[in-house]
């Protein structure tokens, strides 16, 4: 029996993100407001915090790379971010 399954939306891909960040009050909830607001799963999180920064591991589930391009740039603004980019 032949069968059509279709396409059901868009494919994404799984990424790994680095962030290095001054600590701070609010930090994370800072950081997963964003990447909620850019409508991205966050499929896994971890974070490391070791003399006054914060190291966070997350992967996230991204449309393409211009995409995570915009996050990783709207990441690095945030107030006590030095970096964010892809691991």
């Amino acid at each position: 029996i032949p069968a059509d399954w279709g396409v059901l939306g868009k494919r994404l891909f799984a990424v790994d993100v680095q962030i290095l960040a001054n600590d701070r009050e609010d930090l994370l909830r800072d950081v997963s407001d964003l990447i909620s607001k850019a409508r991205v799963h966050i499929t896994a999180v971890s974070s490391v915090r070791k003399q006054g920064q914060v190291n966070m591991h997350l992967t996230l589930e991204l449309a393409d790379r211009a995409q995570l391009q915009h996050l990783l740039q709207q990441l690095s603004v945030l107030q006590e971010v030095i970096y964010a980019r892809r691991r």
